[in-house]
């Protein structure tokens, strides 16, 4: 009997106690909204050229990759308030064959761009041109047989 009662001790200290430890208070956590919930588990992502730009509309085409099809593909995306950047501050920042990559959501049959991340790639410095040394080669002097 006290056997018994020492391994449900054990076991409540080892297994059960750690679960009280990680409960938040009331109000400490913000709790998701079903729109939210249901906007994180439909982000997609692509990433690609972008191919243009219409400031008016909000909006641009970006080629990418499907590696599914291995086609080259383009997509359409509107960017609104709740759009994100990085590398940019904003769509005017954009320039045409800049490396984008996107999160975007589908609604009301729209993609939506949530982040847009533009890759800056940086230009290589060049070596300087040096003529190269070579190492002569010496060949042994033979010796008459």
């Amino acid at each position: 009997m006290k056997r018994s009662v020492c391994l449900i001790a054990l076991f409540g200290m080892f297994f059960l106690a750690p679960l009280a430890f990680c409960q938040k208070e009331k109000g400490q956590m913000e709790q998701p909204t079903p729109e939210m919930v249901s906007e994180a588990e439909n982000i997609s992502w692509v990433w690609g050229e972008v191919k243009s730009i219409d400031s008016a509309a909000a909006s641009l085409n970006v080629m990418y990759m499907d590696y599914q099809t291995d086609e080259e593909k383009e997509l359409l995306l509107v960017a609104d308030s709740q759009t994100k950047y990085e590398g940019v501050n904003d769509l005017n920042g954009i320039k045409v064959a800049d490396t984008a990559s996107i999160d975007y959501i589908i609604k009301d049959g729209k993609n939506i761009a949530r982040n847009i991340s533009i890759e800056k790639i940086e230009a290589m410095p060049e070596a300087p041109v040096t003529p190269e040394e070579t190492p002569q080669e010496t060949v042994p002097e033979q010796k008459p047989q």
